[in-house]
């Protein structure tokens, strides 16, 4: 016979006639299934808490197959993950076992899970890898650059973060009321917060970046403290003559005289005028 149901599950007798008893032997038939195995990713925000579910189902097989799951090649820990099984009988004797293994993003590293699959049909247990979206941290700095436009210098103070996945939210705070333009900027390994301020205005003022990523346990923030820029004096230099801080005194007939004017302050730039 060809077996093609779980209904040729049973007993089966066969019987001798002979001229003084009709003896029979029998044989109990058990009949397997081998199950249909799928895999698929789902994903579910919770306050604020990405998760992802991994189901691997295994359907209709007979007797009830068992699921187990790796995670970088070992099972995976109570913490942060948690498996959830459900099991459906089906009337043609069959049944159908769902596992599903849960987990934060933010908390797991591997890029792939692997479901394990363990049945009387199979061989070997089946192992079926799915694929998973997983977060990186990235690096964040705060810098402060002065430019030109227009005959005035201002600073242009970035907050930056590199190599995170996904995008960092970043906020940029200022230690004064003034209300200032900010400028953002975003590509696929890079995301930035800008503002430009005039350098006089904000001598001396504190600057900070707040950055916010599932990776980060709590909010990072990255401060600079713009320079307060001063001119304290200029001093002459000249390898003939006298010299003082005042004036430089030469003498009648004297020629080919190098004159230095050193300038002792931070200002980021000066224009000297000989008359």
């Amino acid at each position: 016979m060809k077996v093609s149901s779980v209904e040729a599950e049973g007993e089966y007798i066969c019987e001798f006639q002979e001229e003084e008893e009709n003896p029979f032997g029998s044989v109990f038939v058990t009949v397997i299934a081998k199950p249909d195995i799928r895999i698929e990713v789902n994903s579910e925000t919770i306050n604020d808490t990405h998760y992802q579910l991994v189901s691997c189902s295994a359907v209709g097989g007979r007797p009830m197959p068992q699921i187990s799951w790796l995670v970088g090649d070992r099972p995976p820990s109570d913490f942060p993950f948690t498996v959830n099984e459900s099991k459906t009988l089906h009337s043609n004797g069959t049944s159908t076992l769902i596992s599903t293994l849960r987990f934060p993003t933010h908390l797991q590293d591997e890029e792939s899970v692997i479901c394990v699959v363990k049945h009387e049909t199979l061989p070997n247990p089946k192992s079926t890898t799915a694929n998973v979206e997983t977060y990186a941290r990235p690096n964040v700095t705060i810098k402060a650059e002065m430019v030109q436009q227009g005959g005035h210098d201002s600073w242009v103070v970035s907050c930056i973060s590199s190599g995170g996945r996904p995008d960092t939210e970043i906020s940029l705070a200022l230690n004064g009321n003034n209300k200032v333009e900010r400028e953002s900027s975003a590509n696929s390994d890079m995301k930035s917060l800008s503002v430009r301020l005039p350098v006089i205005e904000y001598e001396g003022h504190n600057i900070t970046c707040v950055f916010k990523h599932p990776k980060f346990l709590y909010a990072e923030s990255r401060r600079i403290t713009l320079p307060t820029f001063y001119l304290s004096g200029v001093q002459f230099r000249s390898e003939v003559g006298s010299n003082s801080n005042e004036f430089l005194e030469l003498q009648e007939g004297d020629s080919n005289i190098v004159i230095s004017l050193e300038v002792t302050g931070n200002v980021p730039r000066y224009s000297i005028i000989c008359k």
